[in-house]
């Protein structure tokens, strides 16, 4: 018995090191066996394009504007006004939805609306949508406020001319906070005699505005863009693009005062564009936020360049540096003949010989290369809404009422802790 016993001890003293040392091999880690070979995935994600609707209740348009705004009900996209119809008319309605596919017309009261117009702004400030400003025949300086999209006011009825920015279209307003509160703030923009303007005024109640300064360091434009966005230094107002005496415009500019202007680059990597829109939104990842341009015109006689619409997407974190957003399709490659090679002679090489058929990449489709549209941030996503293309179609010019939106897909990079084989 004492001798078994002694064998028991000697057997466990020997072992248990390699029991040990059999458990840890079991968890996963560089070492792991290659007849174990499993693909760890990385999920990333890039967006794309998607219809909501080829034709929306509200009839095709162009230059109108977008907004989210909470009515009290729900918070809903709303399309107001614009230049619309086959006979080009201005229009001063005003349609909501809560799913970019069924829209409905708000019942605006005749005598308390805006008049028809298009070129103008619209934003959401102090809890209420404000019209500001646009062309209704000749350019206006007017302001209207709604909590609700049916009753609307006219804000600075009282105001005189001298007390407010003049009348223009084409301009831009943001809501910023330039460390006194927000404000509302109109920036540049073109007069009804073509005269470009490089004013900056602000207001906090929509009647009375104040010029933070009449000679912008920007050279004097109009339909540009302009946003609210911190690119990591501070939240700054930003200007993209436009026309600048009838050329369109690559450079972009910031501001923090509204005062003094700082040029961020004179030629972003994005062609020179106007009529294009702006918005601020995270990228796919949801890792980091950015401002992202979304189609436009390079041209501003569209009936002398060739293709002079755009579709594209380009966004930047910091004004300087920006990136185009496309998705990019290989095609695979068909072979060219299906000819078996002669030889007259006896081949010396052995090599085998290279394809040198260059591959074909196809971008995934979007929506079509337009101007004058309208996009926005809502239920997560980036929509665009109507615009001008270049195509004529029977009963609805060359405007559309067509409403797409942005959706995440998924891109995967595969590693492996060992190297297939």
């Amino acid at each position: 018995m004492k001798l078994l016993s002694f064998f028991k001890i000697v057997v466990m003293v020997f072992c248990l090191p390699l029991i040990v040392a059999c458990g840890s091999s079991s968890s996963s880690g560089p070492d792991k066996p290659d007849t174990n070979d499993e693909p760890n995935t990385k999920k990333t994600y890039h967006y794309r394009w998607t219809t909501a609707t080829d034709s929306a209740q509200f009839p095709a348009r162009d230059n109108s504007q977008a907004v989210v705004f909470n009515d009290g009900d729900s918070t809903k996209m709303w399309v107001i006004g614009g230049f619309a119809d086959l006979n080009n008319v201005n229009k001063n309605d005003v349609w909501h939805s809560t799913d970019g596919i069924t829209w409905t017309k708000t019942t605006t009261v005749e005598a308390f609306v805006f008049s028809p117009r298009s070129e103008h702004q619209a934003v959401v400030f102090d809890n209420k949508i404000w019209v500001i400003g646009g062309s209704r025949g000749p350019y206006v300086n007017d302001v209207w406020s709604s909590t609700n999209g049916i009753i609307w006011i006219d804000v600075a009825q009282s105001t005189t001319l001298s007390g407010r920015f003049s009348g223009r279209a084409g301009h831009q307003v943001v809501v910023f906070d330039d460390g006194t509160g927000e404000k509302m703030w109109v920036i540049g923009g073109q007069e009804s005699d073509n005269t470009y303007k490089k004013d900056v005024w602000h207001s906090t109640n929509g009647a009375t505005w104040t010029t933070a300064t009449d000679n912008a360091q920007f050279p004097a434009r109009s339909y540009h863009q302009s946003v609210v966005f911190n690119d990591g230094d501070s939240t700054k107002m930003w200007v993209i693009g436009g026309e600048v005496n009838r050329k369109e415009k690559n450079d972009v500019w910031s501001s923090t005062d509204g005062i003094t202007w700082t040029q961020t680059t004179a030629t972003a990597e994005f062609l020179v564009r106007s009529n294009h829109q702006a918005v601020v939104f995270n990228d796919a990842n949801g890792t980091v936020e950015k401002m992202w341009v979304i189609g436009g015109q390079k041209n501003s006689d569209i009936s002398k360049a060739s293709d002079p619409l755009l579709n594209d997407m380009w966004s930047s974190t910091n004004g300087v540096t920006w990136i185009e957003d496309v998705t990019w399709i290989k095609e695979p490659t068909t072979p060219t003949s299906t000819t078996t090679p002669t030889f007259t002679t006896t081949p010396t090489s052995t090599t085998t010989p290279t394809s040198t058929t260059t591959p074909t990449f196809t971008r995934i489709p979007t929506f079509s290369a337009r101007r004058r549209h309208t996009s926005v941030v809502f239920d997560n996503k980036i929509w665009t809404i109507g615009g001008n293309v270049p195509i004529y179609r029977e009963n609805s010019d060359n405007q559309e009422n067509d409403v797409w939106h942005t959706i995440r897909v998924e891109s995967t990079s595969i590693t492996y802790k060992v190297k297939p084989k």
